[in-house]
């Protein structure tokens, strides 16, 4: 009897407990997350627009996808709040960067960004909440307002049919033109930062064909070479001298690349020897090039190789031509490795010689890194500063190496090191001038001062329009065109 009074009172000892504890306010439940604090009164900058956040998220430089179909998650603004915060949960654990991006969007929809903010890394502990405090900065860049948020796959600035330097930009089916002079020499800045290119040909003239990119081109006349456009399409390469009636036919005779046929051509670069004209292509499949000493298209033997029944995916991933050397080559950063091209190949072509002899004659190359692993070369870009230096992207960072005096001694390039500051950074484009480098990861756009060494990364959240499709200089401004329009940059206005 005493045992079961003992267990008796032990359980309605426990039943006490429980009422007690069940009369208590539930316990809130504990979620990992990022509470961002935005002063949204440094925010409203223009009467009547709504204004949007987006927030993203990066470990190691690589984007965590935050919404379901976007790798950002996008909040709207109270213009009447002093401050807002925007509540990011159920993240993972780990070390984080956040970008937020702040702005406005226009008619077509696209996100047109005025503000942004780069947090420091921070470790985000499981169950708990980290809070940040952002420091908004202006959007560095200039925008193209009226093609904002469209797919723009190329962007030159030259000197075309005699004019002073011009913008220009393509599309699948459009042609742009912004005249650089009512910028300034010095920097693309006027009262309103941003500006508007004029609609040269859209899809009425362009029928036949879809354009894949833009490129400094040059006319043989049998004289010095004139300054032209090149449009690479689905359908050859096109020239034009900025003036004109437009050609749509131009794959037949009488076109530029009449003797080249219907070749999906993705990009073209161009080079003067002496008063001839070199062209190096990059094709779907495969790659090729023409000389031209003669004025007819048809008269022209075009270097035309096609690996699409050999290879999977795309043969040629970037490549660039050594505009300043008497012996002038192309270099291809390719799957099965980067590549040098003679001009004297191009030049001296016969479909009975082919490219098969490349690889017996060594004009493979290729990088190790400090464990011997080889390293594939994503991305090349040529200093024409006289130094002979080619730089090679690669997932591990920016390499530069000497290619020989004339062009054409082994190996193809030499002396190959890391450039200093770049180490772990994954680099798919770049381009030099004589003061600066830029080079693009798939998250930030770097620019790097040749006399110093200094780094200023630029992230994609302030305002880099979509995945990139073509940079080029105007001074020390540059211009960058991708997915989702134009932008500018005047790199003396960055802190070094």
């Amino acid at each position: 009897m005493k045992k079961i009074l003992y267990y008796t009172g032990i359980i309605l000892m426990f039943l006490y407990i429980l009422v007690q504890f069940s009369c208590l306010p539930p316990m809130e439940q504990v979620k990992t997350g990022i509470e961002l604090v935005v002063p949204t009164r440094q925010i409203y900058t223009i009467p009547g627009e709504e204004y949007y956040a987006q927030v993203y998220l990066l470990i190691d430089r690589e984007l965590f996808r935050l919404g379901t179909n976007t790798d950002y998650v996008e909040q709207g603004l109270d213009e009447a709040a002093d401050q807002e915060s925007i509540i990011v949960e159920n993240i993972p654990a780990g070390r984080y960067v956040l970008w937020l991006g702040i702005g406005i969007k226009t008619a077509n929809g696209a996100f047109n960004v005025q503000k942004y903010y780069e947090s420091q890394e921070f470790e985000l502990v499981a169950g708990s909440t980290v809070r940040l405090y952002a420091l908004l900065l202006d959007c560095p860049f200039d925008k193209a307002l009226n093609i904002l948020g469209e797919n723009i796959n190329g962007v030159v600035v030259n000197n075309i049919g005699g004019a002073e330097d011009d913008l220009y930009a393509s599309g699948p089916k459009n042609l742009y033109y912004f005249d650089t002079q009512t910028f300034g020499e010095a920097a693309y800045h006027t009262p309103d930062p941003d500006f508007d290119v004029t609609e040269l040909y859209d899809e009425t003239d362009i029928t036949l064909y879809t354009i894949n990119s833009l490129s400094e081109g040059l006319n043989y006349t049998g004289g010095v070479p004139q300054n032209y456009l090149f449009l690479s399409t689905t359908r050859g390469i096109s020239k034009w001298n900025g003036s004109g009636v437009f050609d749509d036919n131009y794959s037949y005779q009488g076109g530029n690349s009449y003797g080249l046929g219907r070749v999906n051509v993705l990009k073209t670069l161009a080079l003067a020897d002496g008063n001839n004209v070199c062209a190096f292509f990059q094709r779907s499949g495969g790659l090729g090039g023409v000389y031209e000493d003669s004025g007819f298209p048809t008269l022209a033997e075009w270097v035309n190789v096609d690996f699409s029944r050999l290879l999977k995916g795309e043969l040629v991933w970037d490549f660039c031509v050594t505009d300043d050397l008497t012996y002038n080559c192309g270099y291809f950063a390719t799957p099965l490795g980067a590549l040098r091209i003679p001009k004297a190949l191009i030049e001296n072509y016969t479909s009975s010689v082919g490219f098969y002899f490349l690889r017996r004659r060594n004009q493979f190359f290729g990088i190790q890194d400090s464990n011997n692993n080889k390293l594939p070369i994503l991305s090349l870009g040529y200093d024409s500063d006289g130094s002979r230096t080619l730089y090679m992207g690669t997932q591990e960072g920016l390499y530069s190496g000497i290619i020989p005096a004339n062009g054409i001694d082994f190996p193809p390039v030499a002396s190959i090191t890391i450039v200093n500051g770049t180490e772990n950074t994954r680099i798919f484009r770049i381009l030099l001038n004589d003061t600066y480098r830029a080079y693009i990861s798939n998250t930030y756009l770097f620019f790097q001062q040749k006399s110093t060494g200094n780094i200023v990364p630029i992230p994609y959240v302030a305002g880099i329009p979509g995945e990139i499709s073509a940079i080029d200089w105007h001074g020390n401004t540059l211009v960058m065109s991708g997915t989702l329009g134009v932008v500018t940059l005047d790199v003396n206005t960055l802190s070094f």
